[in-house]
């Protein structure tokens, strides 16, 4: 039993009401009581799906908790009813660890995408990238990232829909991250 005091803004663009519940004492929440209204506002926000079962909503908590995952943020979302750390959350967890890399993309050479070709895992219409990651000690590590034509055509993820290119990118650069600093 907290207090709420409740808020509404009107938004002359979208001419739209958002509610927001403000605690009057926050000072007093525990870490985990933080990272419920996180929660809770990540899902009235539209950032988790709606469906999201109660062992699953448990499941984000835990990750959200466990790895210091802000979801307001889009670092943590749901992808096929597990949590997903989101190269968002992936660069703050690297930079408070300290690795801040230098980090450059580049296309497939067109004998790198003849042999992806060749093996099955390129087919015409799908586009990807390599991300150069090198690190502050120097080394370099190359991470692959592709979006499918099939995905695109889905329309079932925005960024793969809208912006294609961006996703390889982003795919890439957080499998180049695995690579040179392992997981979160």
């Amino acid at each position: 039993g907290r207090e709420y005091r409740d808020a509404t803004f009107s938004f002359k663009k979208e001419f739209e009401k958002v509610t927001v519940l403000c605690f009057e004492n926050h000072s007093d929440l525990t870490t985990d009581e933080l990272a419920e209204l996180r929660i809770d506002d990540a899902e009235k926000g539209g950032l988790w799906p709606a469906t999201l079962t109660p062992p699953q909503r448990q499941l984000m908590a835990q990750a959200t908790l466990a790895y210091g995952l802000d979801p307001l943020m889009q670092e943590l979302t749901v992808y096929q009813g597990k949590p997903l750390v989101t190269i968002r959350g992936r660069r703050r967890k690297d930079a408070e660890a300290g690795h801040h890399p230098s980090i450059s993309f580049r296309f497939l050479t067109q004998e790198e995408k003849a042999g992806f070709t060749e093996a099955g895992a390129f087919h015409d219409g799908d586009l990807a990238q390599y991300c150069i990651l090198t690190t502050e000690d120097g080394n370099t590590v190359e991470g692959f990232g592709k979006c499918t034509k099939a995905e695109r055509n889905a329309g079932r993820q925005p960024v793969a829909r809208d912006n294609p290119i961006e996703m390889c990118q982003k795919r890439a650069e957080d499998r180049a991250r695995l690579m040179a600093y392992g997981p979160i």
